[in-house]
């Protein structure tokens, strides 16, 4: 043995069976190495020398260079990379099953890397030059080393031509509530190869138009959705290796909730103090979603002497609806409702 001694059979811990050669049956590090075989023959000495390692069986990991589905076009070349990270003393032996292996559509390469100090990197590459028909189906890489067994795998779809199928998943119209905070909105796509993605609001692209918008897949999605989403969104899907295209348009309605945003009445002095038997007009101005409706109402009171909430009037009685020509309390003379555009607001 080198570093230099003598080992000799004890048919215990090693073992000489002149059929079989030397057996070593629990080995530890201290036959690893270097060892030299000696016998003498009719005076002569003869020796033949070995290395020896420790040999394992630990496979770190298995992975494949492809997705678990590959889309290929006839014609295509398929190239699949299967790479095995093992412990230093443990070796593989790898081998692919797959539908064209009868034919032997596939050609396989196979090499080790050794560089990284804590592990061995082996490689297996299968390659099908133009894909047919016969190709399409699953991809199995086998690694095994003694008792352990691993296995990877993809399946592999073969199309006969490129295409574009784009359907609505609902009815044309759709519909949301402004404040939401997320809305939505998707097509059914069935594409090969994977098509260039565009969204038009209005005719203009939607995530240019607004940061709320964002694009993901084949959806569009609006971020705390407001009054202004409202509109007719487009999906265009493009292969421009092939010049095919095909759009699709949906509307949109942003329902907005009811509320009053400014209601106020404009003739009413502090206090409210008015000379018996005059003549005044009062002006309620309001701007709301969607457009409010104005009633008058009249609230019969008696007099209080004694401060309330509610000023120096109490109130006694239900509230009555005024109408023009009423005499309920004070003589309503007219009502008269108009609308104007005021700093941009239909009030």
């Amino acid at each position: 043995q080198i570093p230099g001694e003598t080992l000799i059979p004890d048919g215990k811990t090693i073992i000489w069976d002149s059929m079989k050669g030397f057996r070593i049956p629990k080995a530890t590090y201290k036959f690893i190495g270097l060892l030299s075989c000696e016998t003498t023959v009719g005076g002569r000495k003869y020796s033949t020398k070995y290395l020896t390692h420790r040999e394992t069986n630990t496979i770190f990991d298995v992975q494949l260079s492809t997705p678990r589905l590959v889309k290929l076009l006839k014609g295509d070349s398929l190239a699949i990379n299967c790479t095995v990270t093992a412990a230093w003393n443990t070796r593989v032996q790898m081998t692919w099953t797959y539908p064209g292996e009868a034919r032997r559509r596939g050609s396989v390469t196979q090499r080790i890397d050794q560089k990284n100090t804590e592990a061995n990197i082996f490689y297996s590459i299968l390659i099908v030059d133009k894909v047919r028909d016969i190709d399409k189906g699953q991809y199995t890489c086998h690694v095994k080393s003694g008792p352990s067994i691993k296995a990877v795998n993809t399946t592999v779809i073969v199309y006969d031509k490129v295409f574009i199928n784009l359907k609505r998943r609902r009815k044309t119209a759709l519909e949301a509530v402004a404040g939401r905070k997320s809305y939505r909105l998707s097509m059914k796509v069935k594409a090969f190869p994977s098509p260039e993605v565009t969204w038009l609001k209005d005719g203009l692209p939607a995530a240019e138009k607004c940061a709320r918008y964002m694009v993901k897949d084949y959806s569009l999605i609006i971020k705390d959705v407001a009054e202004e989403d409202a509109g007719n969104y487009t999906i265009i899907l493009s292969i421009h290796q092939w010049n095919l295209s095909k759009n699709l348009t949906v509307s949109l309605t942003v329902n907005v909730k009811p509320q009053i945003y400014e209601n106020a009445v404009s003739s009413f002095p502090d206090p409210n103090l008015y000379l018996l038997g005059s003549k005044q007009v009062l002006t309620c101005t309001v701007y709301g979603i969607p457009q409010p409706k104005i009633k008058w109402m009249w609230y019969p009171c008696r007099q209080n002497h004694s401060r309330t909430r509610h000023g120096f009037c109490s109130y006694t009685e239900g509230s009555f609806i005024l109408k023009a020509g009423s005499n309920i309390g004070n003589k309503i003379q007219s009502i008269a409702e108009r609308t104007a555009v005021i700093e941009g607001k239909n009030k």
